[in-house]
């Protein structure tokens, strides 16, 4: 109650005061807990974050990412030079067609410019097609997949050649000796 001069506090208000003071202690251990927990799954995460991008690691990624771009360079200028190779003889052919084209029905000058604008045409068309694969074949993810998995089958590759070395020398001078015990014993 308010005169004017002070508040008076009720019993009612002590009541309330003493509820809300439980509730907040009750909400600050909660929040308590809740930042420890926090806490120890960041620590958790950062710890198997520091595994993860060691500096060899990130130095594998970029060299990784690195290969994939060639890569895609690469693939793009084949199928750039395979797609030119497929156009060429419809724009020769297109060439052909334009330049026949009576004198009396086109000028010099229009001709030239409808030759330009299929010889533009077609480089559009490369282009896009290009750009279309690499949108959707040639991503820089499917290529580090794609050189992910060339490198473990030559990992496996090498194990097989180099594990099979051995066994196969062994074949070999037993097949040697064999051969030699044979002849020995054919003379003898």
């Amino acid at each position: 109650r308010t005169d004017g001069m002070a508040t008076i506090p009720t019993r009612r208000s002590k009541a309330k005061k003493k509820n809300l003071d439980i509730d907040i202690d009750g909400a600050y251990s909660r929040i308590d807990r809740d930042l420890e927990l926090y806490d120890r799954r960041l620590r958790s995460l950062q710890s198997k974050r520091a595994g993860y991008l060691s500096p060899n690691v990130v130095q594998n990624r970029k060299e990784l990412h690195r290969q994939a771009l060639e890569l895609q360079r690469e693939r793009e200028r084949d199928y750039k030079s395979q797609l030119l190779d497929e156009f060429k003889p419809i724009l020769h052919d297109e060439i052909a067609r334009i330049t026949a084209i009576p004198d009396e029905l086109c000028s010099d000058k229009s001709k030239l410019h409808m030759i330009k604008m299929r010889n533009n045409l077609m480089m559009r068309r490369v282009t896009i097609e290009t750009e279309r694969r690499k949108a959707e074949e040639w991503t820089v993810p499917k290529l580090i997949d794609n050189i992910l998995e060339k490198r473990h089958e030559d990992k496996i590759e090498k194990r097989r050649t180099t594990s099979l070395k051995p066994l196969l020398m062994r074949q070999r001078k037993g097949t040697d000796m064999g051969l030699a015990g044979t002849t020995e014993a054919s003379e003898a």
